[in-house]
């Protein structure tokens, strides 16, 4: 009974390994006997413990565990559906729609050769924010995160690239000079944190619903961050009654994309969907407070 030898424990009582395991002395005794007398939970256990060796279900399971969260929605199977697949779909154009927003005031900033009153610490940080949520997106193997932030990837590199030469022109002066700066020292430094994280989850062993948490984490403040950025000038306008650095298509569709997103991540308990996109809407709803009350004054030609 050889192969009652890899667990000489099994059955502690016993005095010897033949013992142990059901196995007499007695050479006539048959082998099939043995095998079906020895434990078998104790060869062939029924779920593995190892993350190196779990099934992909397994890992799909713990990854949906780590989502989860206390706050979920309580609704009809019809409103769930739509939940969980109407809204993110949409959620996929308004997300797109959100990075794209500062598109024509970008263009016509580029056009006219002055950044004038658009902010660009939201451009920068956006940058960061799309490629965070990308990969956030390909670990957690949610198809509509990732491709709602593959256009935006490409969208905010293009808009840095654009305004950089602007704020290049402005450096002369004081405050010109300390935006430029502040620009690229989000750009650097927020790729510069991507690229560490990436590495070291790269070549640590941690199983993929660990990597994905540390990735959600990650995505889930600098959107918060991003949400805030237009809001970096509210002294200036509280103080000019001028909410025009506040661009008014990206506070738009920061509000719509944000429901959006909250009501599915609450559908499929993702808390690194509903909880940035919770706050982010409050965000948004006071830049649009702060567009109705200080509306963008016209510029005198």
């Amino acid at each position: 009974c050889t192969a009652h030898a890899f667990h000489p424990h099994a059955c502690p009582t016993a005095t010897s390994i033949t013992d142990r395991y059901g196995c007499n002395a007695n050479a006539n005794t048959n082998t099939n006997t043995h095998i079906h007398t020895r434990p078998k939970s104790k060869l062939f256990p029924s779920k593995r413990t190892d993350a190196s060796t779990s099934t992909s279900f397994e890992s799909f399971e713990s990854l949906h565990k780590l989502r989860g969260g206390a706050l979920s929605l309580s609704l009809s199977p019809t409103a769930l559906a739509i939940a969980e697949s109407i809204a993110p779909k949409m959620g996929v154009v308004t997300s797109t729609a959100l990075y794209f927003a500062p598109l024509t005031a970008v263009l016509a900033a580029i056009k006219s050769g002055d950044l004038g009153d658009l902010n660009p610490l939201p451009l920068a940080i956006m940058s960061v924010v799309s490629i965070s949520w990308l990969a956030y997106g390909l670990t957690s193997r949610n198809p509509y995160v990732t491709l709602s932030n593959i256009f935006g990837c490409i969208a905010a590199v293009g808009y840095v690239v654009g305004v950089l030469p602007l704020l290049g022109a402005k450096a002369a002066s004081t405050e010109g000079k300390k935006t430029l700066r502040t620009t690229q020292s989000v750009v650097i430094g927020g790729a510069g944190i991507v690229l560490s994280l990436w590495t070291y989850l790269g070549l640590s062993n941690l199983p993929l619903a660990q990597i994905s948490e540390f990735l959600g984490f990650f995505a889930s403040g600098l959107f918060i961050i991003f949400s805030a950025s237009p809001l970096s000038t509210i002294s200036t306008v509280i103080a000019t009654r001028d909410s025009s650095s506040i661009l008014g298509s990206l506070t738009a569709a920061q509000c719509i994309n944000t429901s959006l997103w909250s009501v599915y991540g609450l559908a499929v308990k993702d808390k690194f969907v509903w909880g940035p996109n919770f706050i982010g809407l409050g965000l948004g709803l006071v830049q649009l407070v702060l567009k109705i009350l200080f509306p963008a004054k016209t510029k005198a030609v």
